[in-house]
């Protein structure tokens, strides 16, 4: 919005901004594999003739895993305001003045929790079961 006071221009205005945010979380997704010196050793000498890192530039590893991809969706939100004054102190001077005020709130699930850790306080020095 603008309005005008003789001298002064004022500006002021505000902004909400709701964002979907999917992260992808995904552990070993290229893989994790394992080189554990049993392919090189020699049968007769197996402790100490083996070498892993000549069985990893063979191609030739003793196990691994592959992860799954885990990802989860957020909501976050964000709230400014702002308020600008352009004030014509002589003809030949003009001075800027502004403030910017902006909040951003945890993100949150679309249920509404705010993590996936959830505290019962209700269960306060009570057993559990």
């Amino acid at each position: 919005m603008f309005k005008s006071w003789g001298k002064h221009n004022i500006r002021f205005g505000g902004e909400f901004r709701r964002e979907d945010i999917f992260r992808n979380a995904a552990r070993f997704a290229r893989g994790q594999f394992a080189f554990n010196r049993e392919f090189t050793a020699n049968p007769a000498s197996r402790g100490t003739t083996a070498d892993g890192m000549a069985e990893f530039m063979l191609g030739m590893a003793s196990g691994g895993t592959i992860g799954n991809e885990n990802g989860e969706y957020d909501v976050g939100s964000m709230l400014a305001g702002f308020v600008q004054d352009d004030w014509k102190v002589t003809p030949n001077l003009t001075v800027n003045l502004g403030l910017r005020y902006d909040i951003f709130f945890a993100p949150r699930f679309p249920d509404g929790r705010v993590s996936a850790f959830e505290l019962d306080f209700g269960r306060l020095g009570r057993p559990c079961g």
